[in-house]
């Protein structure tokens, strides 16, 4: 892909967080960033189609400042199906139940000491798995976010997503900073 459209691509990604009503006066802050993103990147990403849904649901687990920066997410739609948020704590006792409900899952690095366990709940459910756990795409997970100084990229596991019979779109896949395939 040329520079050019790759470039493109990034600042299509990073500018999607005025669709969040985020105030552009200011830095964004990397929650704001990550929140931008992961509205992207549900755009990029293909479930089953045997699944029917009604809705597209986003978790958010174990990170309160994430779950705050993407309210403005709720009520929103992406691929025609209204977004609804729900957030978890992986200590709840029916977190495990909760958590299969989701087409997506934001884990905070509050989660990482029960990471193993989390992805067990999910099982290669088709479940887009986020985090900025350090190394969470190495560990089982699908996106991982990374900073580079001031800069914000991602990583991501495709083999995992493809085990959840998740397609992510060559487009997003060029965009990351590291893929495993």
């Amino acid at each position: 892909m040329h520079y050019v459209t790759r470039y493109l691509l990034i600042g299509l990604l990073v500018c999607g967080a005025s669709l969040l009503n985020l105030k552009s006066a200011h830095a964004r802050s990397a929650e704001e960033v990550k929140a931008a993103y992961i509205y992207h990147f549900l755009k990029f990403v293909q479930w089953p189609e045997n699944i029917e849904r009604l809705r597209m649901t986003v978790c958010i687990l174990d990170d309160e400042p994430m779950a705050q920066k993407l309210k403005p997410l709720s009520g929103q739609s992406v691929r025609s199906l209204p977004i609804l948020l729900l957030p978890l704590t992986s200590s709840d006792p029916g977190a495990a139940a909760r958590i299969a409900e989701c087409d997506a899952v934001f884990i905070g690095t509050e989660g990482a000491p029960r990471l193993l366990q989390i992805l067990n709940w999910l099982n290669n459910r088709p479940t887009l798995v986020l985090s900025d756990i350090d190394e969470f795409a190495q560990k089982g997970g699908m996106v991982e976010f990374v900073n580079f100084g001031d800069v914000i990229r991602f990583n991501i596991n495709n083999k995992n997503a493809r085990d959840a019979r998740l397609f992510i779109s060559s487009k997003l896949l060029e965009l990351a900073h590291q893929v495993i395939q």
